[in-house]
């Protein structure tokens, strides 16, 4: 995150705009204006990860119950039973 970070706060500084940030650091430029749109919007939580690790015994309780449940599709969110 404190790559993002540093990144960001160039731009909000005003030192440079969202492209030439970018190139500076070697990614394109929609991923700097990505992680800017998430720190205006949510601050410096916007720029953590979103997901999870879940533990193999997690995982495999989740598979046991869609198997017997035959939920395969979208039809209907999967973990919202279990959690």
């Amino acid at each position: 995150m404190q790559f993002k970070l540093d990144v960001i706060q160039q731009c909000v500084r005003g030192e440079a705009g969202a492209k030439t940030v970018a190139r500076q650091y070697g990614i394109h430029h929609s991923m700097v204006e990505h992680w800017l749109s998430l720190y205006n919007v949510h601050g410096q939580a916007g720029l953590e990860k979103k997901f999870t690790h879940y533990p193999v015994e997690r995982r495999l309780q989740v598979l046991e119950h869609m198997w017997a449940n035959k939920q395969w599709g979208r039809s209907q969110p999967i973990g919202k039973q279990l959690c």
